[in-house]
């Protein structure tokens, strides 16, 4: 874990660090953004540990009295839950106020902290005894370093995310591939194509093409071919690439559904009809011309293999 090329979450002692210097504590995902003291003092309370609150709390109480404070951290986390779930008989207001100011005094110092869709609990003083999951690495670390708060990340498996997360590192607009029921390999496709062409994909790894196959049409789009020529699903990706081949020469391809054997006998059966008619009804037959055309075209202009 400690080569992953991360971009904002850094691992050291078994644990997240914010740009390699700030511990997460704790985060949680966030759908809007936080602006007003109410908004923060809520969430703060929704999202992250009563006990963890706690202690922060209390040293910021302890810190602005010059007295003993006649109480400890289990007060503060008791106010904090009854606080947490609106419990409405909460007879010490006055600590009530002192326990939201002390909240706010978090954000204002950067303990508590909004990075696009993720809040953030930072903390100097830590403990982590479980080394964090990669998943929950490499997620947390694309919510923090780019706005895509309209994708949920929880739906994609460690493959999906490396995926997803090479793309933004990449610049590409990951939402072409970002989906659950492609298998990484596929979204591997996607990506590529538009970082190294610019050419987006998807439509064809949708419709079930082989790696090889979105290969010649991905060549097809970038030469500017008519790519819908040979966009067919039961073409080999050698047959597709004939026929790239010869569009890219400016030839021309008849869309036909015929393989090899059945097309020799079509160009046979035209050969001896050519024939027949040259001799025996030379004179009440005149498109011999555009008879030899056809024949002609179907033998040099169409791939052989193909149909």
């Amino acid at each position: 874990m400690e080569n992953l090329e991360l971009e904002r979450v850094e691992i050291k002692y078994n644990s997240m660090f914010l740009d390699g210097k700030q511990h997460i504590e704790s985060y949680a995902f966030v759908n809007e953004e936080i602006r007003y003291d109410l908004e923060k003092i809520e969430n703060a309370l929704k999202y992250f540990d009563s006990y963890l609150l706690s202690y922060s709390i209390w040293d910021i109480l302890y810190e602005k009295t010059d007295e003993e404070l006649d109480f400890d951290e289990r007060l503060v986390q008791d106010m904090l839950y009854d606080m947490r779930f609106n419990i409405k008989k909460i007879s010490n207001l006055e600590l009530k106020k002192e326990v939201e100011e002390c909240i706010l005094k978090l954000y204002d110092s950067g303990s508590i902290v909004q990075i696009n869709n993720v809040l953030l609990y930072l903390d100097d003083n830590y403990e982590c005894e479980d080394c964090p999951s990669l998943e929950e690495v490499y997620t947390l670390d694309m919510y923090l370093s780019h706005d895509i708060k309209d994708l949920d990340l929880s739906v994609f498996d460690y493959e999906q995310l490396l995926e997803i997360h090479k793309g933004l590192k990449n610049d590409v607009d990951v939402r072409l591939y970002a989906n659950p029921k492609y298998h990484w390999s596929r979204m591997a496709i996607i990506r590529e194509a538009l970082e190294n062409y610019s050419i987006d994909v998807s439509k064809y790894v949708e419709a079930g093409f082989t790696e090889n196959e979105i290969d010649e049409i991905r060549e097809g789009l970038e030469n500017g071919v008519d790519v819908s020529i040979y966009t067919d699903i039961y073409l080999h990706h050698d047959e597709m690439r004939e026929i790239r081949e010869k569009l890219e020469e400016g030839k021309k391809v008849y869309k036909l559904r015929y393989d090899s054997s059945q097309l020799d006998i079509i160009i046979n059966a035209l050969e001896e009809a050519k024939t027949y008619y040259e001799q025996y009804l030379f004179d009440s037959y005149d498109n011999f011309d555009e008879l030899e055309k056809i024949i002609k075209d179907l033998k040099n202009e169409l791939p052989h293999k193909l149909w």
